[in-house]
């Protein structure tokens, strides 16, 4: 099997350069940071949490890397970094553990509010905004002849796509800067995954012989839009 193979041809993993958190550094960021961390956890909105959790990492390294400071000479700050990182996800899982609330005051089996409105857009063929929490996802629906089937090649030859998704994350949705071209990896991934689900569902060609082309705009993303 393989670790047979292993034995036979395989080398040795390079450990050299793999970078061991120090457990100092771990147990510094715990006694600076623990008790206002527990404290920022409890607040249920995200951007505000976020800002606290932002303030008490700044404060953090303030406190060890000023001039005044000697622990620059112990830890770097990347080893901080890391520690403050991991210590605010533990804090964070206990939380939800112990308490049975995640951060949003969300109970376990709880999900989020789920508002679907059909027909938004009056000149497309259909049409519908999803919103799941601060997620929303404008869906648009085009019916074409079979001239307007998606053409695509593959090891055996040329085909065509009666049916497909295309899913768009513009830079907006998340509330940043940046460019607008062809879709990405990520875009492409999504979309495929989002055809597939609902491949199994389409009506016969010959009961309904129209090429169905679906498009899907997220317009906010806070959490798995896909």
């Amino acid at each position: 099997g393989l670790s047979r193979w292993q034995k036979e041809i395989g080398k040795e993993k390079k450990r050299e350069h793999l970078h061991k958190m120090p457990a100092e550094a771990m147990a510094t960021v715990k006694k600076l940071t623990e008790e206002a961390l527990l404290q920022s956890l409890k607040i249920a909105d995200k951007k505000e949490r976020e800002k606290q959790f932002s303030q008490i990492k700044e404060k953090l390294l303030a406190e060890l890397f000023s001039k005044e400071a000697t622990a620059e000479k112990k830890f770097s700050t990347r080893d901080i970094q890391l520690s403050f990182k991991e210590l605010s996800s533990q804090l964070m899982r206990q939380s939800i553990l112990k308490t049975k609330k995640r951060v949003d005051n969300r109970s376990l089996e709880e999900i989020r509010p789920i508002d679907i409105i059909p027909g938004l857009l009056p000149r497309t063929h259909g049409s519908a905004l999803f919103t799941r929490g601060e997620t929303q996802a404008i869906a648009v629906c085009t019916l074409g002849g079979e001239n307007m089937a998606q053409r695509y090649e593959d090891l055996h030859g040329d085909f065509t796509h009666r049916f497909y998704l295309q899913y768009f994350f513009p830079p907006y949705s998340v509330g940043e800067v940046g460019r607008s071209g062809p879709p990405g990896r990520r875009e492409i991934g999504h979309g495929t995954l989002a055809e597939k689900a609902l491949r199994a569902v389409l009506p016969d060609p010959e009961a309904f012989p129209y090429v169905i082309r679906l498009e899907a705009n997220i317009t906010e993303s806070n959490g798995s839009s896909s």
